[in-house]
């Protein structure tokens, strides 16, 4: 069975297979409602667009809602937001199934993995920005990644969210990534390539920078609009040259055996 991607920007990923599909951190895109499973992997603004989220689970095929944990939690930050309208047997908090050694002594307060309709997934902790988070948020994993496996095809995709840190236990993925969505400039040319070398994934393909002119969240903003709005238009962090970054990028995972798949923001790709 085909499966086809599409990067929508930012961090957001869309997977079909067949007549199922999935979403990962939706951040204005994508829009329409075939949906069935929407991933988050924390509570900054562009990743957890609650106009988009709220607009995705409106649809009839809208199933379920599997998030980190900071995305329950309040938070003042005016880029963090948390899933307030869904009902409880639309949301679920994932927990890592792949831990770095400090998060060991502690067992996991909820699930680690789960099976839904097609897809296996697995948490993957995701070391992030916590530490410059003004606001606390006490207890484990504010930033969760996702392994996902798509049952009939067979493929395997890992999603880190904003990874800022590789950690030894993810070569316990080693083998089991197809694809590996990264995004650039968060671990730096020497952490990417760390993290390709733990993982060893079939490609990878960036994510989470601007590729201009036909990136699909404008540029254009005024500064009387609303903050949410002026937002939008800002580059998201990453590297000032994308071009430059990515090919750079290639020629540290052409050694290891790691293609580099670049995909055009909006436009599907057949695996």
């Amino acid at each position: 069975m085909p499966v086809t991607v599409t990067w929508w920007g930012c961090a957001a990923v869309a997977i079909d297979s067949g007549d199922r599909a999935v979403a990962i951190d939706p951040f204005t895109h994508p829009r329409d409602g075939r949906f069935e499973y929407l991933f988050l992997t924390h509570e900054h603004y562009d990743h957890l667009h609650a106009p988009t989220l709220e607009t995705l689970t409106r649809s009839a095929r809208f199933k379920l809602a599997v998030v980190a944990r900071s995305c329950v939690l309040p938070s003042s930050l005016f880029y963090a937001r948390r899933v307030t309208w869904l009902r409880p047997d639309q949301l679920i908090v994932l927990y890592p199934k792949y831990r770095e050694r400090a998060l060991e002594a502690e067992p996991p307060p909820g699930p680690v993995e789960l099976r839904l309709g097609g897809w296996s997934v697995e948490g993957v902790h995701s070391p992030g920005e916590e530490a410059s988070v003004p606001v606390p948020i006490v207890g484990p994993v504010p930033q969760l990644g996702y392994l996902l496996r798509d049952g009939p095809s067979g493929v395997s995709f890992y999603h880190p969210g904003d990874l800022c840190r590789p950690y030894d236990a993810l070569a316990e993925l080693r083998g089991r990534v197809d694809l590996l969505f990264l995004p650039l400039g968060k671990l730096g040319l020497d952490g990417d390539r760390h993290l390709l070398e733990l993982v060893r994934p079939g490609a990878v393909v960036p994510i989470h920078y601007r590729y201009e002119p036909d990136y699909p969240i404008p540029r254009a903003y005024r500064d009387d609009e609303p903050i949410e709005e002026q937002i939008l238009g800002f580059q998201f962090p990453g590297p000032d040259d994308p071009d430059a970054y990515v090919a750079a990028l290639a020629e540290r995972a052409r050694p290891l055996g790691v293609d580099l798949l670049r995909l055009r923001a909006g436009r599907p790709q057949t695996l």
